[in-house]
């Protein structure tokens, strides 16, 4: 073999060498761009649904407090039904009581 077939063969093989390298760094880039890209992703959903919670939250609250006031305002008049029956049944007990203790 000649002296310039050998040295032909060494620059392929260097060259073979820089490309597999050069391929091998640009894998690396590319693993770590995408790694990057996927966790932006991740963090991006992440935040969405923390807002999205945050949201549903707000949201059950607010109808927790209407249905907690809906409750309240049955319950005083309720309450007022109860007092006005009571109010007006007392004086008819004062009479029978005033009535009884008249008649004793």
């Amino acid at each position: 073999m000649s002296f310039e077939a050998i040295q032909a063969i060494g620059a392929a093989e260097e060259a073979a060498e820089s490309i597999r390298v050069q391929a091998e760094i640009q894998a690396k880039k590319i693993i770590a761009d995408a790694k990057e890209a996927g966790d932006a992703a991740v963090a991006a959903s992440i935040e969405k649904a923390k807002a999205e919670v945050e949201g549903l939250l707000r949201a059950a609250d607010e109808k927790a407090r209407e249905r907690a006031q809906e409750q309240a305002n049955k319950t005083e008049n309720k309450k007022a039904a109860v007092l006005a029956h009571a109010e007006s049944r007392l004086e008819a007990a004062a009479s029978y009581i005033t009535e009884r203790i008249v008649s004793s």
